[in-house]
């Protein structure tokens, strides 16, 4: 394959502060026991022989590559500056991206299998050790899993100026694969053959990749505490614990979304959140303690509208929803329905329910199977207003997990079944309203004079019609 030959020969875009460091293989000579090892140079190397999933990956780094830009993968590195107080480091892995002898961007990479943890202290030495050597990135790999790269899943610590510190699951770098597979985006067979490979290695359970599979030790106590009626402060441990758990669920949510409808699945926050992770745990946990709920929304490629998730401690319910406006076309409630019902009619009515929303009245709530034997359950109880029609619809499936809710493997194994089915049954059944488009307005007949044209010249035509 082209890339290959590449790559060999006198190595022009190694940095000058890399001291020591091999270049990545897709088959290392490591030992059995050593996994992040093997794992992180089959990837490190697959990304330099296929250019479109590498530039996929460093994209979620916070990396763009251009069209003429070559990336290079070193593992088992050693830096020239050192650091005093940590002797003897040696990352993981490093990315260089430069462009002929030009150094453009490069990564430090430190990288976890099965239930290894990434170390606090060590990644604050990793941080150090970039900015004494001017390297612009500490790029974290493991099996915990971050709602955005930049909203790192262990680390509270400093940051220093001028590095970022990103991190990416593995089961990130199997779907965004996966998905490259799916949509057939390599037309290089070769290409495309290695990423089959990577995608089959990393899918192996010897490999050590996994989904997030469990809320923390603290979670049977803090949702018994809430069913007391109990209200947990925000900043207790159990609280912190379980909005971190909460984050990284909804990160696997939206990676299992994908794979299931081979389209990006992102997680909805505001602006404040995407760039400050600490205000949105925070604020999570501030809903947490007052609403005893942990929500959630996702964003799919051209659903009518993003799925709600709701985790409720009190009811120890979850519940999944798409809220979509009403049809704006039809004068009636009772007509609204009927269109949302008819989309509908092939999804399984058990635990769905229908909201209907009026502004400033409170919702109408009825179950799919009574809103299909009578669709005016939904209209508004009589008295003042009562003939306007219902504004929007939430569509919902709500799961009573009972005794399982409060189980750290079983709450998580009731939301992973619930939220793929809601979607199955319902989200990709629904179709936004819109509104037609416009009609060509004719004149009435007899508004224009009929006028023989044969019979006048030019000029005689033209004065007739304008009158």
């Amino acid at each position: 394959m082209n890339e290959l030959s590449q790559t060999t020969g006198t190595d022009s875009m190694r940095p000058d502060f890399l001291q020591a460091g091999e270049e990545a293989r897709l088959f290392p000579v490591l030992s059995d026991n050593s996994r992040e090892g093997r794992a992180l140079s089959i990837l490190l190397a697959t990304m330099r022989f296929v250019p479109l999933f590498a530039s996929t990956l460093l994209a979620e780094l916070g990396h763009k590559m251009r069209t003429r830009s070559r990336l290079r993968t070193y593992t088992e590195v050693v830096l020239t500056q050192e650091i005093e107080k940590h002797g003897g480091l040696r990352p993981d892995g490093l990315l260089v991206v430069g462009m002929s002898k030009r150094l453009q961007w490069c990564a430090l990479v430190e990288a976890k299998v099965r239930g290894a943890k990434l170390d606090n202290d060590q990644i604050s030495a990793y941080l150090d050790l970039a900015k004494a050597n001017g390297v612009n990135t500490v790029a974290t790999i493991s099996n915990d899993f971050a709602p955005r790269p930049n909203h790192h899943p262990t680390y509270v610590g400093r940051v220093p100026s001028g590095v970022s510190l990103v991190h990416v699951s593995w089961t990130s770098i199997l779907t965004h694969a996966r998905l490259m597979l799916a949509n057939d985006m390599f037309e290089d067979a070769d290409h495309k053959l290695l990423i089959d490979e990577l995608v089959r290695f990393l899918d192996h359970t010897s490999t050590g990749v996994r989904s997030f599979d469990h809320m923390p030790a603290s979670w049977k106590g803090l949702t018994a505490s809430v069913m007391a009626g109990a209200t947990p402060h925000r900043t207790s441990d159990a609280v912190k614990d379980a909005v971190a758990s909460w984050h990284q669920e909804t990160r696997d949510l939206a990676l299992q979304l994908t794979q299931l409808v081979n389209a990006h699945v992102g997680i909805k926050m505001s602006r404040k959140h995407r760039d400050e992770p600490k205000k949105r745990i925070n604020d999570d946990a501030t809903e947490l303690c007052e609403s005893a709920c942990l929500t959630a929304e996702f964003s799919i490629p051209s659903a009518a509208a993003p799925i709600a998730v709701e985790a409720d401690l009190r009811r120890r319910t979850i519940t999944v929803s798409m809220k979509m406006d009403a049809p704006q076309d039809r004068v009636s409630t009772k007509a609204r329905v009927n269109w949302l019902l008819r989309q509908l009619r092939k999804s399984d009515p058990d635990s769905v329910h229908i909201v209907g929303h009026w502004p400033h009245h409170p919702p109408v709530q009825a179950t799919l199977v009574d809103a299909r034997d009578n669709p005016s359950v939904m209209d508004r109880p009589t008295g003042k207003g009562n003939g306007t029609p219902a504004r929007a619809f939430t569509v919902m499936l709500v799961r009573d997990a009972g005794g399982r809710f409060a189980g750290s493997r079983t709450f998580i194994a009731e939301l992973e079944d619930a939220m793929p089915r809601f979607y199955e049954h319902v989200g990709q059944r629904l179709k936004a309203w819109q509104p037609a488009a416009p009609q060509v307005q004719l004149p009435p007949l007899g508004d224009v004079t009929d006028v023989n044209e044969s019979s006048m010249d030019g000029k005689e035509a033209d004065s007739a019609l304008a009158e």
